[in-house]
């Protein structure tokens, strides 16, 4: 296992949780279960946000970013601190695809990650923008149920036969940003770590750190029929869902991100159209919120934690939820929404 630089550990609190917290449970500022804390902004918002909050989350630890024309930047906590860092699982992907937008050129999306990173089974066929897009035809790591998620075990599963033919189809797969973390290292000459950690300073992301490999995490929260335990120890496992941050934080990405004009070109000339009304965009998925506006959003689990961002950016508004416990992040977020008339 090589050094992951500067990347922050997580602290053992319980052995069901073991190695997934960076700070403690109770501080001096933990509020209780009907106080939040905000900047200052409309009552009304605080009085909606805690009474959706209680109703989804159920007295869990909770943290709510919001971000709004009207109120500005408002920040609550619920039986946590607004700083506390929660593992927010896949909605990383979207700060990886930010990185690889910004960093490859558009004949190395649309070209075969061979010409990136050569000796990676399937590079020849395989192009960036599948990774980006869930269109690789690469199995998930996390379907495969192995003994442990090894470097040894994963570029095991990485050589098997590709499913289907790259960028035929839309498979969700974790694999696809743990290759594309992969390119983002060969093609920056640095750690995975290091490429985030930047990225991080320039989003203005200042409390945000990464998962220090490799943690054990209980198997059934990531394999719901295994037992026992699951040692994650990919490297480029950053890529797919290793970032901790407070949802303060991830709200700055969204403003960083999204202020970011030929970023956010690319990112809408890379569609898949998926069944029903939504398509997917590198990172991302794209709903609608009334009649035109795109919603970005997507969330994110790690064993113990819930996480959703969402973004409209036509109406410059953000929202990110992180939770310890299970809760649907997702609904929450797009409850308080509809609550503000958003």
């Amino acid at each position: 296992m090589k050094d992951r630089g500067s990347a922050v550990g997580l602290v053992a609190v319980s052995a069901a949780l073991r190695g997934l917290l960076c700070v403690a449970l109770i501080g001096d500022s933990v509020n209780s279960a009907n106080t939040a804390l905000a900047s200052p902004g409309r009552p009304l918002v605080g009085d909606i946000v805690r009474d959706d909050v209680e109703r989804f989350a159920h007295g869990l630890p909770v943290q709510v970013a919001l971000a709004t024309p009207e109120d500005g930047s408002l920040d609550f906590a619920f039986n946590t601190r607004k700083d506390d860092r929660f593992a927010v699982g896949s909605v990383g992907k979207s700060i990886t695809a930010a990185i690889a937008l910004g960093l490859f050129s558009t004949s190395e999306i649309e070209g075969p990650i061979a010409d990136i990173a050569p000796g990676i089974p399937g590079g020849a066929t395989v192009r960036t923008r599948d990774l980006l897009l869930h269109s690789s035809g690469y199995q998930d790591v996390l379907s495969a149920a192995p003994q442990d998620l090894s470097e040894c075990a994963f570029s095991v599963l990485l050589a098997l036969p590709l499913a289907f033919a790259p960028g035929s189809e839309m498979r969700y797969s974790s694999t696809d940003y743990i290759v594309l973390a992969k390119l983002i290292e060969k093609k920056t000459g640095a750690e995975i770590s290091t490429v985030f950690l930047s990225f991080f300073e320039r989003a203005g992301m200042r409390n945000s750190a990464l998962l220090q490999l490799p943690v054990t995490v209980p198997a059934a929260a990531l394999f719901p029929a295994e037992s026992g335990q699951v040692t994650i120890d990919v490297p480029d496992f950053i890529g797919t869902g290793g970032v901790l941050a407070p949802a303060s934080d991830i709200v700055k990405f969204d403003e960083f991100f999204f202020s970011q004009r030929d970023l956010l070109q690319r990112l809408n000339s890379l569609t898949m159209v998926l069944p029903g009304s939504s398509t997917e965009v590198p990172g991302w998925f794209v709903a609608r919120r009334g009649a035109s506006d795109p919603e970005y959003w997507h969330d994110g689990a790690f064993p113990g934690y819930s996480a959703v961002n969402i973004a409209i950016p036509s109406r410059k508004t953000f929202i990110a939820i992180t939770a310890r416990g299970k809760i649907n992040a997702y609904l929450a977020a797009n409850t308080i929404l509809d609550d503000l008339g958003i």
